[in-house]
């Protein structure tokens, strides 16, 4: 399936060179520039494009229905946080910071649709 079916994108320069993180997760800093997160960050929303530099526009999707690319294994419904690189593993913990649902199955390396919802699980 792994379709994008958009949802609301909005442009923030980049931090650093994204061109290899197309699809991931990322968050915002205290400059607002956006880059790879730590692991369980509050994410910002998913890079759909791929800058090269710092202070490159980078369109990052809010919500909506994206590709995520997975870092572990998932199913159709899982709630999936981010890893140290941005891809998306699925997630049962109470307050980890989710980014998206998983609207299909995949293991880690594949691009999966995903429902884009920021959000802290247990809030």
């Amino acid at each position: 399936m792994t379709l994008a079916l958009g949802g609301t994108i909005q442009s923030m320069p980049g931090l650093g060179d994204q061109s290899a993180r197309q699809y991931t997760f990322v968050t915002q800093d205290t400059d607002g520039r956006v880059g790879d997160p730590g692991a369980n960050s509050v994410i910002t929303g998913i890079l759909q494009n791929k800058p090269a530099a710092t202070d490159r526009p980078a369109a990052i999707q809010i919500d909506g229905v994206s590709k995520l690319v997975l870092g572990g294994t998932a199913s159709q419904g899982d709630r999936l946080k981010t890893d140290t690189s941005g891809a998306g593993v699925a997630t049962t913990t109470a307050s980890d910071n989710v980014g998206a649902v998983a609207l299909e199955d995949g293991v880690s390396g594949d691009t999966i649709a995903v429902r884009v919802m920021p959000y802290a699980f247990g809030a």
